[in-house]
Order: structure tokens, then C-alpha cells, then sequence
């Protein structure tokens, strides 16, 4: 399946998005941008390839595997950047919260929406596109180009037709 995460809005807060499962959306939450920081940024807009996760932690999810992130720890600058259950930023440490509906600062229905997402994936390949938001998209621009060295990842995202 793929999946695509549109993020909308950014503040010290953290950074907001919305999940497209097919014919049903999530909103998601994440920190805001600090330049791809490990445990304290948003994971950078891009591709992922989405592997099956497990831990005492965070059960039964997903885990980001891409440029920049790994699923276990290795050379890339991050891993185990997963989707999870929580309703603030300080839920997060680099991951992807999930929920049914925002209000302010919260984030709401965690559960029932990661259980959503888990009937939705099930087993099998997925693949997620993270759109960056448009106000921080030179920061993120900035980012992505020093991970590949050049715009190939742009140049993916273009061909999706997801570049504002």
C-alpha cells in the first residue's frame, strides 16, 4: 500500500500532518524540524519504505526505512523512527504519532486510530511519502540535499506530483 503524509502545519509545538490510508485519514504529530536532529526532529520529507517494528514499547507498527533513517541502528544519522500512540509532542522522540482528530496542541484517539492503522497495513510492503510543509520547505530542501548529495529525492517527489 502507499501511504502519504501531508504535513500542514509547523510551529515549536511540533509539526502536523495528515495520513491518507486510502479512503480514510489520520491526523499525524511529530516534533518540529531541528535539521534532522536524532530524538528531538520530524523525520525529513521523502520516500520510506515501512518495515514491520516491534518492542516492548511499541508493538505491532512500522518502522521508517529511507535515506536518512534505518531500522536498527546503523550508519545513517537515525533508526527505528516508527508510527505510535501518544496525544503531545513529548509522546514523541523523532516518531510519527497518530490519532483521529486534533485539537490545539492534543492530539485525540491515539489508540483507536493506530489500530486503524494497523487493520489498513496488515502484512505486506508499504511504502510512505512524507510531503514536507511548505513553510519550512527550504530548511527541509537544505536537509534532504546534504543526505543524497543532490535533488534525486526531489526529482522522485516532483514525479509523484507532490512538490508545491
Amino acid at each position: 500500500m502507499e501511504l502519504l503524509l501531508q504535513r500542514y502545519e509547523t510551529s515549536p509545538d511540533g509539526t502536523w500532518g495528515r495520513l491518507q490510508l486510502g479512503d480514510a485519514e489520520l491526523e499525524t504529530l511529530e516534533p518540529p524540524w531541528h535539521n534532522n536532529k536524532p530524538y528531538l526532529s520530524c523525520v525529513p520529507g521523502g520516500t520510506y519504505h515501512l518495515v514491520a517494528h516491534t518492542s516492548l514499547r511499541f508493538p505491532d507498527t512500522w518502522a521508517l526505512v529511507g535515506p536518512s533513517v534505518s531500522h536498527h541502528k546503523s550508519t545513517k544519522p537515525r533508526y527505528a523512527c516508527c508510527f505510535h500512540m501518544g496525544n503531545i509532542v513529548a509522546d514523541t522522540s523523532g516518531c510519527i504519532l497518530v490519532g483521529l482528530r486534533r485539537e490545539g496542541d492534543t492530539l485525540y484517539r491515539s489508540g483507536t486510530a493506530m489500530q486503524m492503522l494497523r487493520r489498513r497495513l496488515g502484512a505486506g510492503k508499504h511504502v510512505l511519502m512524507i510531503v514536507p510543509d511548505p513553510n519550512l520547505k527550504d530548511e527541509e530542501e537544505e536537509a534532504m540535499d546534504g543526505i543524497f548529495g543532490d535533488k534525486s529525492w526531489y526529482q522522485s517527489m516532483t514525479a509523484w506530483g507532490l512538490m508545491l
